[in-house]
């Protein structure tokens, strides 16, 4: 037992260092994605305009839900807005569900298999990543736990009250809200599922408890259903048209599209691994004992067990419809099923020495490749982040005279220039100085030139909107963006 609580202890302390040491220096990913996202965010807290749709889809016209802004409004006004906070806002969401899911992990199962599982959530390069990741898909985690742990307990342990279908039908109904892809795949799968499971029949076919479930289904999407009632379903019908006539931008043959999603899902099951030797010796001995499990008729938890596995599956064969691109996050936060099938197939395996041969193997050779690459000082002055776009606006207010009029002209690959635009805001919501404009003051102006693989575009940008006959005035480069101040001579 003390070596036991020892080890939680260890990985909490990696759990921590890892995921914190990144926030305190702000060297975390900040994109058009998380600009428009804060800006969203203080237009509806802000500025008093209340929204009833989210980020934009894969598919054009098509949303996710508006649940996502709203959260976010958590740390904006808990912060006044400071950019950081939203990351550890995420941060100690995701920390607060992994310990969460490692004590019903050591509930249903033990705590040498929770332990297991916990640690290899901590120093996963996947799980890393999305604890400080600023996106509305991270939010399907929470709703995706909630999933799993419902389905088990209604399967093994015969649970059928109203509040935990309520519950179900709400889990899923924000998964799709919160990944517009994942629960548009998820909830069609799930009704195939229940008339495929016998215990599910029972439970869901009953009039009573199928309505609880589409109502649970039903409340996180009325912001949704607000919006098409205002908009004359457009959404709907946008989903219909591309549903009888797909538009792909990427249009490929069957044979594409199934190596394509097969490769997908060999980078979500070995994304829960920080190497892919380890995840390949670590599967090549799961799918060798796999199948005996099933042969002995002392299987525990057998209907969860075939329930996950099929729910995987066809998760990947569902995939197999979508034509276009699929990109990874159209699946956030399924390497947690992985966990939980796996947590399943290790109960079967407990009293097994190969067992115990497998995790120590795994435990020692995962930290010790986590020892060689990691860093514990990120190294900002390299950073394409949070801490360099900070950087860059500080030093324009630094330099800057008059702080209630001046000029800041912005060239950035997306377009449009979300990430400094917030930044800007924070500055003025704090006091410090007004938000640029992009129209020349005396004559002068401060040009954010970042730089872009495709370099023709960049050229071309500073040829059409650089004056010819301007002087450089103050000039500093910030790793991927040059800095300048122009001025153009009086006549």
């Amino acid at each position: 037992m003390f070596k036991q609580r020892l080890f939680l202890f260890f990985i909490l302390f990696f759990y921590l260092l890892i995921r914190l040491t990144p926030l305190l220096f702000h060297d975390v990913v900040y994109t058009y994605d998380q600009g428009r996202d804060f800006l969203k965010t203080a237009e509806v807290f802000l500025y008093k305009n209340p929204t009833f749709i989210g980020p934009t889809t894969g598919i054009m016209g098509l949303y996710h839900g508006a649940w996502w802004y709203y959260l976010l409004g958590i740390p904006f006004l808990l912060s006044k807005g400071n950019p950081i906070a939203f990351y550890y806002f995420v941060f100690l969401i995701n920390l607060f569900i992994n310990l969460l899911f490692f004590y019903f992990l050591k509930k249903i199962f033990n705590e040498k298999i929770a332990l297991f599982l916990f640690f290899l959530i901590t120093f996963s390069p996947y799980f890393i990543g999305k604890s400080t990741f600023v996106g509305n898909t991270t939010f399907v985690f929470p709703f995706l736990i909630l999933f799993i742990l419902l389905n088990f307990f209604i399967l093994e342990k015969k649970q059928e009250n109203n509040k935990l279908l309520f519950l179900l039908g709400l889990s899923l109904g924000f998964i799709f809200e919160f990944e517009f892809g994942f629960g548009f795949l998820l909830i069609p799968l799930y009704f195939l599922l229940i008339f495929l499971f016998k215990d599910l029949r029972k439970i869901f076919l009953k009039f009573k408890n199928f309505i609880i479930l589409i109502l649970g289904i039903f409340i996180p999407i009325i912001p949704r259903f607000l919006f098409e009632l205002k908009n004359g379903f457009i959404q709907t019908q946008t989903l219909i048209n591309y549903l009888i006539k797909p538009h792909y931008f990427n249009p490929k043959p069957f044979d594409q599209i199934f190596n394509d999603r097969l490769l997908t899902f060999i980078d979500y099951v070995k994304g829960i691994f920080n190497h892919p030797l380890i995840a390949f010796i670590f599967y090549f001995f799961v799918f060798k004992n796999l199948c005996s499990s099933f042969k002995k008729e002392n299987v525990v938890y057998k209907k969860a067990y075939s329930f996950f596995i099929l729910l995987f599956f066809g998760l990947f064969v569902f995939a197999n419809f979508y034509g276009d691109n699929f990109w990874r996050y159209y699946y956030e936060g399924i390497e947690y099923l992985v966990i939980f099938i796996l947590a399943l197939f290790f109960y079967q395996k407990k009293e097994s020495p190969l067992i115990n041969k497998l995790i120590n193997f795994i435990v020692i050779v995962s930290f010790f490749i986590f020892i060689v690459n990691f860093s514990l000082k990120p190294n900002v002055e390299k950073s394409t982040g949070l801490i360099t776009r900070e950087r860059i606006v500080n030093f324009i207010l630094e330099q800057e005279k008059d702080l209630n009029n001046y000029c800041v002209i912005v060239y950035t690959p997306p377009a449009i220039p979300y990430t400094y635009d917030y930044l800007f805001l924070y500055q003025e919501m704090k006091g410090r100085a007004k938000k640029p404009i992009n129209n020349w003051v005396n004559n002068q102006c401060w040009y954010i030139i970042e730089k872009d693989d495709i370099k023709i575009r960049r050229e071309n940008w500073i040829k059409n909107n650089v004056p010819k006959n301007s002087k450089t005035i103050i000039r500093k480069n910030f790793f991927d963006a040059e800095i300048v101040k122009l001025e153009i001579e009086k006549i």
